[in-house]
């Protein structure tokens, strides 16, 4: 039976606290330190903007710097926190060395909270102190004491685990709480294959996620612990720059283990099977495999063969969804939507696993999708999707919000399917004369290795149309987003895996 809830603090009895420790932080602080008060996400936010309130006013007259943290992704329990986790904003002070710093929250129960927030506040600075300032201190036994009420203000940086902090809190030892089955707490599925067949839902998840991945790009410390412990394997059986340098900035900033293999120089060129390579590397434990593989399917094909989660970094022609995921995001960071967007994707079509994610998930969040190049450069029976056709990059031009630019992939190429790239650029090239003649302004993604002069010059790619480098900007960001929510999730190294033969 559910226990009902308890008011702990009314509303007096809160002003009241608040008040004992704006007096609390005055009387530790030294008149001349300067001060930063820091709200942990949700409710310490609202807790520290008041606090600075009462700080600023008369008696105390103080000058304080006001910020937000988010501890989410250096938390310890990161597989138990739900099934759509959740990454707020993190704004702190510019400089924060030789402050003090009050982090301030409304309930203490575990210190797991306030432990993840001392981690994160030291990525940021070295502060001279740090104070700890919480409403109500419900201690390790989880009864509520309300002869704590307000104490806690202004209590010294807490002992690390094994000791006691102030007040009779215990501080649980660091952990490693697995989850379950390999199953990623996202609701995503196991494996990261394809766009093709995600919800609304699921992209606009993974787009979300990524959001806040990009301040951490930006900050001093440039790494979160939130996948400590992990082993990830990159599986690259293709030249990859882009791609695979992005998977290791993704892993290292969440703080994961990588190994990365090679085609060239393993087992692989002696014979032996992908799935082979696979369950030899599992067998030693691993976490996750992020493959290129010139076959398409290549991924679905791994991931029902091994426990372990498998996100596919391009399959052959099939699909490369985090470079679909990141076009998405920086369409929407550009013009705030997705939704009734007009986008043409132009070149290459027949041989781009780039187009399809794309495509699909375009059209799963409802923007329009044309296609533009030589026939010969078509997929049979494209028109099925639901696409419209140009064979004119000016009527493609004329009629987009976005053109995403595809490269010739002449390494794919058996036969002469253009008659020359001169002649191609002549015909299907994004030139700056063909954009100033468009009805309004149109933007140029082109997802890389770029080939200039021949399917956009050079003065498009560098102009103020394009959002190319936002692209690889944002590339890191859905690949963090990606390998977090997928890490939810431990093999469950107990069952058999799924799937068929090696074959």
């Amino acid at each position: 039976m559910p226990i009902p809830p308890r008011r702990l603090l009314d509303d007096t009895d809160i002003s009241r606290a608040l008040q004992r420790m704006a007096a609390d932080i005055v009387a530790r602080a030294g008149v001349d330190d300067r001060l930063a008060l820091v709200g942990i996400q949700r409710r310490g936010v609202e807790l520290a903007a008041r606090l600075a309130g009462l700080l600023e006013g008369a008696p105390a007259g103080r000058r304080v710097a006001l910020g937000k943290l988010d501890i989410t992704l250096y938390r310890d329990d990161l597989q138990t926190i739900g099934p759509r986790p959740v990454v707020g904003e993190t704004s702190l002070p510019r400089d924060l060395d030789g402050s003090t710093v009050v982090i301030v929250d409304d309930v203490l129960y575990t210190g797991r909270t306030a432990r993840a927030a001392l981690d994160e506040v030291a990525d940021f600075g070295r502060p001279r102190r740090i104070l700890l300032a919480v409403l109500v201190d419900r201690g390790w036994t989880g009864a509520a004491d309300p002869a704590r009420r307000g104490r806690a203000a202004g209590r010294d940086r807490p002992r690390r685990p094994g000791g006691r902090g102030g007040a009779g809190t215990r501080w649980p030892r660091r952990g490693d709480p697995r989850g379950g089955g390999g199953v990623a707490m996202s609701g995503l599925g196991k494996d990261l294959v394809g766009l093709e067949g995600l919800t609304r839902e699921q992209l606009l998840l993974l787009l979300d996620t990524a959001e806040p991945f990009k301040e951490v790009s930006e900050r001093p410390i440039k790494k979160v612990p939130a996948l400590r412990g992990k082993t990830i394997v990159n599986l690259f059986f293709e030249p990859s720059t882009r791609t695979r340098i992005s998977f290791e900035f993704a892993e290292k900033r969440l703080s994961a283990d990588t190994v990365n293999v090679a085609a060239q120089g393993s087992s692989v060129s002696k014979g032996e099977t992908l799935v082979d390579t696979a369950r030899n590397l599992e067998a030693m434990r691993i976490d996750m495999v992020v493959i290129r593989h010139p076959a398409s399917g290549a991924a679905k094909f791994l991931g029902d063969r091994i426990r372990s989660n498998v996100i596919n970094a391009g399959d052959g022609k099939h699909e490369h969804p985090t470079q679909g995921l990141l076009d998405l995001l920086t369409l929407r960071d550009r013009f705030g939507r997705i939704e009734g967007l007009k986008v043409a994707i132009c070149g290459d079509v027949l041989h781009s696993r780039v187009a399809r994610s794309n495509l699909w998930g375009l059209r799963t969040l409802g923007a329009e999708v044309a296609v533009c190049g030589p026939p010969s450069l078509m997929p049979r029976g494209i028109e099925a999707l639901g696409v419209t056709v140009f064979h004119r990059i000016e009527d493609a031009i004329a009629w987009a919000d976005a053109l995403n630019v595809l490269r010739l992939q002449l390494e794919r190429m058996q036969g002469g399917f253009v008659p020359s790239l001169r002649e191609y650029n002549r015909v299907f090239g994004v030139s700056r004369a063909r954009l100033e003649r468009a009805p309004r302004e149109v933007v140029i993604l082109h997802p890389g290795p770029m080939n200039r002069g021949v399917e956009i010059d050079s003065d498009v790619a560098d102009g103020p149309h394009s959002v190319i480098l936002p692209q690889v900007t944002n590339g890191v960001a859905v690949r963090m987003a990606a390998l977090y929510l997928l890490a939810g999730g431990a093999p469950d190294w107990s069952a058999p895996a799924s799937g068929g033969d090696d074959a």
